[in-house]
């Protein structure tokens, strides 16, 4: 398999990243131009399935009272440092056989030729395994009826973010472009992608879609085919209204591509603000993003075997209300810590995780590909995101808690690996990461000083036994699930609260 396009890294993931996880996980963000603070303009409807049905895109909102409540709720949106950010409304749930009746989906005529079968293949049979219906080949006509509107709305690395609009409401999807060798338009692009590269990811959306804190997948699309002309003008557009105005996008112009071109279309729900672009002055919400990471992950980590591999504060979304008064008084005898912010968190993209699904298939991404996650450098931007990285890969190949540095991680490294590969579940990546989270959240609070002085006094323990130095004997933490069982036994989160979340808290009770 041809290896994907070599990023380039050495600083905080770019603004283009983070306007596309915001894009399409959320409402728009308006940064400030002196502060992190953000503004949420919600003048759109919440996201809606395009999958009910694919003779036309589906955007109608849901019932009346649901569109009363999202409006209710939305209205004249603030900045979270306020407590104003808005919550949305909560999403109809129903079972996968309920949402998906199959009768009605006829494929549309888009045949492949042979060798694009072949190498869709993998992406196909995942797709029927997990899902339990096949995954058809759509045109663009099937998805994009005439009386859509259509704005490119972002960019992120391998993937264009698209905003459907009617008078009955609001879609977001995201088009990512496959490699084929029916197509050699595709074999020489630098976005296009590897069928393989975006199985491992559709596989665990799907998989931990139903876990608190992770976000809500809602379904995926093959597409075949040239974009019709309302791509070209949002592409068009979209580079027409960036500044400054020589800005020049990395994707191929619509018109490039032909008959034979074939796209990977992804569609999620509302997760909210992006964490990067939060202002922390208010401590109860930094303790709710710490511990929601904590518990999201360990979830995971006991349900799935699940590893993130990339949990940085670009790949963390926010959303609420802020609660006046808070649910339950403050006992200042007590050391509950969770819940008293009005704001949850949800964990984004899992292009680098790794997981074992209930039909124990092993799925992951093989970070081997592309050396570069592990030289970049994030010194100067309070994270410890590429450190993370090279953690990771020392402590796969060696199992030491070190962290080798950037000139290390280079080819001959690879030869390195003790027999090890990324396949394995190694559950200290979520304790990195975890500390990773912590680490962020405390060089960017904006707040009062002693509060942070008080808050960097409760976590003491905490952070010690989070340090890469500390061993295993000295009580280091080896899984997320230790890390939840500590911050239980301290009482900043209740077994009870646990159970809150799905009904049974049996499966991360001590």
């Amino acid at each position: 398999m041809e290896r994907p396009r070599t990023r380039t890294y050495g600083s905080k993931r770019s603004s283009r990243t983070t306007a596309a996880a915001a894009a399409i996980f959320g409402p728009t963000v308006v940064p400030s131009s002196t502060t992190q603070r953000v503004t949420i303009e919600f003048s759109r409807h919440p996201l809606n399935d395009i999958t009910e049905s694919l003779s036309k895109l589906h955007l109608e909102g849901g019932s009346g009272d649901d569109r009363e409540g999202f409006n209710s709720s939305y209205q004249n949106g603030d900045a979270i440092k306020n407590g104003n950010a808005a919550k949305s409304a909560p999403a109809r749930t129903t079972s996968k056989q309920e949402t998906h009746q199959e009768p009605h989906r006829e494929p549309t005529e888009c045949d492949f030729k042979d060798e694009s079968t072949k190498l869709l293949r993998p992406l196909l049979d995942a797709y029927q395994k997990d899902r339990g219906y096949p995954l058809h080949v759509r045109s663009w006509d099937d998805l994009l009826p005439a009386d859509v509107k259509i704005e490119k709305i972002a960019e992120a690395s391998y993937a264009e973010v698209y905003r459907l609009s009617n008078e009955f409401g609001t879609s977001i999807i995201k088009v990512m472009q496959l490699k084929t060798t029916a197509n050699n338009e595709s074999a020489e692009s630098y976005t296009a992608l590897d069928v393989e590269s975006v199985v491992s990811e559709f596989r665990i959306m799907n998989a931990v879609t139903e876990i608190p804190g992770f976000v809500e997948f809602k379904d995926a699309h093959l597409v075949k085919g040239r974009p019709p002309s309302s791509i070209s003008k949002a592409y068009y557009d979209f580079i027409t209204a960036k500044a400054p105005k020589s800005y020049v996008s990395s994707f191929p112009e619509p018109k490039s591509f032909n008959d034979e071109s074939i796209f990977f279309f992804i569609e999620l729900g509302d997760a909210g603000v992006v964490l990067d672009k939060v202002l922390l002055e208010d401590i109860d919400i930094v303790w709710d993003m710490f511990l929601g990471v904590v518990i999201a992950l360990s979830r995971a980590e006991v349900l799935l075997k699940f590893e993130h591999r990339d949990l940085h504060e670009s790949n963390i979304c926010v959303k609420g209300t802020r609660h006046e008064p808070p649910p339950h008084p403050k006992d200042p005898r007590s050391r509950l810590k969770y819940g008293f912010s009005g704001f949850e968190i949800t964990l984004l993209d899992y292009g680098l995780s790794r997981a074992t699904l209930p039909n124990n298939d092993t799925v992951f991404f093989d970070l081997e590909k592309d050396l570069e996650i592990f030289r970049g450098d994030s010194r100067m931007h309070n994270t410890l995101q590429f450190e993370t990285y090279r953690r990771m890969r020392t402590y796969l190949f060696t199992g030491t808690r070190t962290c080798h540095p950037k000139r290390w991680h280079d080819d001959a490294s690879r030869e390195l690996n003790n027999g090890h590969t990324w396949k394995e579940f190694v559950p200290y990546s979520n304790v990195l990461w975890i500390r990773a989270i912590l680490h962020y959240l405390i060089k960017t609070w904006t707040g009062n000083k002693d509060v942070l002085k008080k808050f960097k006094r409760d976590i003491l323990e905490l952070e010690h036994r989070l340090h890469p130095r500390v061993t295993v004997e000295d009580g280091a933490f080896e899984t997320a699930h230790g890390v939840l069982e500590f911050i239980v036994e301290q009482g900043w989160v209740t077994e009870q609260q646990l159970k809150g979340m799905d009904g049974d808290s049996s499966r991360l009770s001590m």
